[in-house]
């Protein structure tokens, strides 16, 4: 190739035809490299795949990943049968992959035949973009377990879900009466999330509701939904969003003989209950309260509870039964509730705390003073933390009994906060 005898010279007519050839030669050389090395990376990667240790897994474990990933995504099996044939025939012969769907639109209704196909006849978790697609469901209404749906239609006779065991009607905007929810519609169901409004103010003659032992709803009517007295006999776990400024006070207690799991959240600035709840068989009782509200107790019968999960550790009551207390605080806050419950009188039964911390560097730094702290003044105390999931999911809670579809993602959101002007 061809180069100039003396760089610094200044270039000839005959140099500068040399130098421009030699250019364009250089410039082909350089695609030509270029191109070389996007093949040498294409080859490396593909072998580099060829070799990966999950191509050297067995069946049963790959199956087992994919099972996972159905859970987590329900697209998950449609794009794992895309990558390769290997994987394709492993998830398609993965029946607990296929077991939830979305449906978006009428279109893509078949959609829950071909999962139906590749699980083997299972019961399906179906999730609905829009509530008139219900109808839709006619054909396949015996082999759905569970349901996510915004709202329900008006009218729901001919429409019988046999099987379905998890109801959520997921819009703030829908208005449910116990007439859409019967035994003839759902014979079987155990779980009931309604995120919009109970607007039933009195018994319905004639209407019976499935044996329903599992209600997450919204309370946003100033009255006690008619629901609760319905389903009192049957519920052992009640979760509860109390969203309204104000609450009419309900002077009629009411009994729940099976209750067994109690969940307040307290969205507004309300004092108390506005309804009393007595729960002989309670055990398990959570309240969440938003920052701007009060932090008091809001169900004061606490002999029989023995799992707690209450943020508010400066609280004088005494709870005689509580075995397991979880907390949620601030790192910072962390030495007051260690000397709240020093002396032993609050909960003189207490076995395990379990502190949830929000970044684990915070759990890295708190965990000796923590260990320090059970050493001197409890050492019988087992003490956990977690910045994320609980480690102990209280008796009672759905988590406890029912797969993630019944309960994963909260759909009953805060009201906005009105600041005064």
């Amino acid at each position: 190739m061809w180069t100039p005898p003396n760089i610094n010279a200044i270039p000839t007519e005959f140099d500068l035809i040399n130098a421009r050839d030699t250019i364009v030669a250089l410039e082909e050389e350089l695609i030509n490299a270029q191109l070389r090395v996007r093949q040498l990376k294409e080859e490396l990667k593909t072998l580099k795949a060829w070799v990966a240790p999950v191509r050297r897994l067995p069946f049963e474990i790959l199956s087992s990943i994919f099972t996972l990933c159905g859970e987590m995504y329900w697209k998950a099996p449609l794009s794992i049968a895309a990558v390769c044939r290997l994987w394709r025939e492993v998830v398609q012969n993965t029946p607990r992959a296929w077991f939830s769907t979305k449906v978006t639109n009428q279109k893509n209704i078949n959609l829950l035949g071909v999962y139906l196909e590749r699980n083997n006849q299972r019961l399906l978790h179906v999730t609905l973009q829009l509530w008139s697609l219900i109808p839709e469901l006619a054909p396949y209404a015996h082999v759905i377990q569970c349901i996510q749906v915004p709202d329900l239609p008006e009218f729901m006779q001919g429409l019988c879900f046999s099987h379905l065991k998890s109801l959520r009607i997921t819009s703030p905007d829908s208005k449910i009466r116990m007439a859409q929810v019967t035994i003839d519609q759902f014979p079987s169901l155990q779980h009931l999330e309604v995120s919009g409004s109970l607007i039933d103010r009195w018994n319905v003659p004639g209407v019976v509701l499935p044996p329903i032992g599992t209600l997450t709803m919204a309370h946003r009517m100033q009255s006690t939904p008619t629901l609760l007295h319905t389903l009192r006999k049957t519920l052992f776990s009640f979760e509860i969003f109390f969203t309204s400024a104000i609450y009419t006070l309900d002077s009629r207690p009411i009994r729940f003989p099976r209750l067994r799991c109690l969940k307040l959240h307290r969205y507004t600035s309300m004092a108390s209950m506005p309804c009393k709840i007595v729960a002989p068989e309670l055990t398990t009782y959570i309240q969440w309260n938003a920052f701007h509200t009060s932090d008091s107790l809001m169900h004061e019968d606490v002999d029989t509870i023995t799992h707690l999960r209450f943020a508010n550790f400066r609280s004088p009551i005494v709870f005689p039964q509580v075995r397991v207390f979880q907390l949620s605080i601030q790192t910072y806050d962390l030495s007051n509730a260690l000397k709240a419950i020093q002396d032993g009188n609050k909960f003189p039964s207490l076995g395990t705390i379990e502190f949830r911390l929000n970044t684990d560097y915070n759990v890295l730094n708190s965990r000796p003073v923590v260990d320090e702290w059970v050493k001197q003044y409890r050492p019988t105390l087992n003490i956990l933390f977690t910045t994320d999931k609980w480690h102990i999911d209280p008796p009672g809670t759905i988590e406890t009994w029912a797969p993630k579809p019944y309960y994963e993602g909260m759909f009953i959101m805060p009201p906005p906060i009105k600041y005064p002007r």
